[in-house]
């Protein structure tokens, strides 16, 4: 008989929201892999119930605002306790997810992994007000130090977690997986002079910068962006006024996107901080030629010059990064190469969830 775990998909988003932005079919994945060794439960704030395997149970919360959701999702072991009750083994995709599993395990007596993969608090921090983070921070202690195993998926978090967070507890550093089947180079002829970014259409994501080191090439390039956000018109206008090819595409399944990264020359991220960035990871696995800003996440993603390049935060220093890079071919191969070799024997599904597995099955031995 296969152990139980109840997993919890994270407060910042559903299983709606992930079929909704195409992110489901990644999150199937790992189910379906996780499901050869646990009966698996989830998890999450939705307003019902999906069917989303005939393996996998989902429990959901009323149909009510999202807002009463958000709070009703905090205590969900004490509006369905049979399912914490039954549950061998709690996991958090997220910290955002972690509060009811805490909660169940001191009613329960139960056992606790949660991931951290990016850091909540830094994030709300510098996207909301003030009164927010404070609460939010208060969920990311709490949920931390009552943790049994961490998972950081850098060492940057990782050192969040000892020295920020004093986590007491064993933490192991296990990086976000890629899907390297999926997400592999293909033979598509690639759009001359073409970049391609993906993620949402935010300040954090910084677009603006990347359009203004298109600024000063001159218009020789043509940037896709795959995502959506509030600052689309902002991106939109800037690339009119300033004459600068902009495509941008919106909603489209996880499995879609290798298609549209083997079709440019290369990726570059102007974010201004980072978890451990999945969009780089999936172009370097593409074997796609990365710059990325030197911030927090992309330097743990990326060794300097050898599986892509790291640079400031300027968009004159961008642009000659772009142009330098584009020229040298010898240099473009190498980059890919390494980028694909680096990701495969890191990131690959296999390896990662593997290790999640064991940390999760080793928990219940003890």
């Amino acid at each position: 008989m296969k152990p139980k775990l109840l997993y919890a998909i994270p407060l910042v988003g559903s299983i709606e929201w992930l079929k909704d932005n195409g992110a489901l079919t990644r999150y199937l994945k790992e189910f379906n892999f996780l499901k050869s060794k646990f009966d698996i439960t989830l998890i999450s704030k939705d307003k019902a119930k999906f069917n989303i395997n005939k393996d996998l149970q989902h429990e959901s919360l009323i149909n009510a605002p999202t807002s009463i959701r958000n709070f009703l999702f905090l205590f969900f072991p004490i509006l369905k306790p049979r399912i914490f009750k039954e549950a061998d083994v709690y996991y958090a995709d997220h910290v955002s997810g972690a509060f009811p599993l805490v909660l169940g395990k001191f009613l329960f007596r139960k056992k606790l992994i949660v991931r951290f993969n990016w850091d909540w608090s830094y994030f709300v921090k510098h996207e909301y007000n003030y009164i927010t983070y404070l609460f939010v921070r208060f969920l990311e202690n709490i949920s931390i130090k009552y943790a049994d195993i961490v998972i950081a998926t850098t060492p940057h978090l990782e050192n969040i977690v000892l020295e920020k967070l004093k986590f007491k507890n064993k933490v192991v550093v296990i990086p976000n997986w890629v899907d390297t089947d999926l997400f592999k180079p293909n033979k598509s002829k690639k759009k001359k002079n073409s970049i391609v970014s993906i993620g949402r259409l935010v300040p954090q994501k910084d677009y603006l910068l990347l359009l203004k080191s298109l600024n000063h090439l001159k218009n020789k390039y043509s940037l896709t962006i795959v995502g959506t956000g509030p600052q689309k018109n902002t991106l939109l206008d800037y690339a009119k006024k300033n004459n600068i090819k902009v495509n941008i595409i919106e909603k489209i399944e996880n499995s879609e996107i290798p298609k549209y990264l083997n079709l440019h020359e290369l990726y570059v991220s102007t974010s201004r901080y980072e978890g451990h960035p999945k969009a780089i990871i999936e172009a370097m696995s593409c074997a796609i030629p990365v710059i990325a800003t030197n911030v927090v996440g992309n330097k743990d993603a990326i060794i300097n010059k050898k599986t892509g390049i790291i640079t400031q935060r300027d968009p004159k220093e961008i642009s000659i990064h772009i142009s330098n890079l584009n020229k040298s071919k010898s240099m473009k191969n190498k980059l890919a190469n390494n980028a694909r070799d680096y990701v495969t024997k890191n990131c690959g599904f296999d390896i990662v969830t593997k290790r999640i597995s064991e940390e999760l099955l080793s928990l219940i031995k003890k």
